[in-house]
C-alpha cells in the first residue's frame, strides 16, 4: 500500500527549449512579476499596498487558519496580521466577522485558497469595495486562477515551490490586476528566477518515489521534519 502512494507533489521535468515566463497567456491589463518564491511574492505585494496607503501601523486581514508563510510576509513588510474566523463549517473568511475587524489601520485583506478549494471572491469583492480595501488572492495551493476570479481580485499571488500544483521546486508570481490597480508600483525581485539545476530536479524526483521518501527521514543527522526554536 505505501508503496503506491507518493509522498507529495509531482515530478518535475526537464525545461523545454524555449520555454520562457513571458510564455504564460494573458490579457494585457493582467500584469505579471516573477520572485523567487510564492512568500516573496506576496511580501512585494503587501509592499506595494502598504506605501500606496500611506498608513502607519498597517494591519492585514487573514484567515484565522493559514499559512506560517503568508503572516512571515505580513511580519517582514513591518504590518501586522489581524485574524478572522471562517464561516461556520465551510474553509470561507466570515463576511460578517471580517466587517468587525475594520479599522483604520487595515490596508488591505488576503483571501486564501484553501487546498485548492476556491474561495468566495464575489462576496469579499463587495466587501473589500465597502471598506474600501484591496484584496489579494493567495492562490499558492492552486492553479490556474480563472479569468473570472481574476477580474474580481485586486491582486493574485501564484507559487511553484515543492509540492505546489504547478511545482518547478522554486519561484512565485504576481498578477496586478491594472483595471482596478493602475497606479501601483512592485519593488523588482531580488532574485532572478530560472529553472531548477539538473541535480537538484533529479534529486527531488528521486525522493518522491514511494519506496525512497521514508528513508531520508531516518537519518537523524538531516533533521527533516523538526521544528527548532
Amino acid at each position: 500500500m505505501l508503496r503506491s502512494l507518493r509522498a507529495v507533489g509531482e515530478s518535475v521535468a526537464a525545461p523545454a527549449r524555449g520555454d520562457a515566463p513571458d510564455e504564460w497567456p494573458q490579457p494585457a491589463h493582467l500584469e505579471r512579476h516573477w520572485y523567487a518564491s510564492g512568500t516573496a511574492a506576496l511580501a512585494a505585494t503587501l509592499r506595494a499596498i502598504i506605501d500606496d496607503a500611506g498608513k502607519t501601523q498597517p494591519t492585514v486581514l487573514v484567515p484565522a487558519y493559514t499559512c506560517p508563510d503568508v503572516l512571515s510576509a505580513i511580519e517582514f513588510v513591518g504590518a501586522t496580521a489581524v485574524a478572522v474566523d471562517f464561516e461556520a463549517e465551510r474553509p470561507w473568511l466570515s463576511i460578517d466577522a471580517a466587517m468587525q475587524r475594520i479599522d483604520a489601520r487595515v490596508v488591505g485583506v488576503i483571501a486564501i485558497n484553501f487546498q485548492g478549494i476556491p474561495e468566495q471572491i464575489a462576496r469579499l469583492r463587495a466587501f473589500a469595495d465597502q471598506a474600501d480595501i484591496p484584496l489579494v488572492y493567495d492562490h499558492c495551493q492552486g492553479f490556474p486562477l480563472s479569468d473570472a476570479l481574476m477580474a474580481l481580485s485586486d491582486y493574485a499571488v501564484f507559487s511553484f515551490g515543492r509540492g505546489k500544483p504547478a511545482a518547478a521546486l522554486t519561484g512565485g508570481a504576481v498578477i496586478v490586476n491594472r483595471e482596478r490597480q493602475p497606479q501601483v508600483t512592485l519593488v523588482a525581485p531580488q532574485v532572478f528566477v530560472s529553472a531548477p539545476p539538473a541535480l537538484k530536479r533529479h534529486a527531488y524526483n528521486l525522493l518522491i518515489r514511494p519506496g525512497v521518501y521514508g528513508w531520508p527521514a531516518k537519518l537523524p543527522f538531516l533533521a527533516i521534519g523538526q521544528t527548532v526554536y
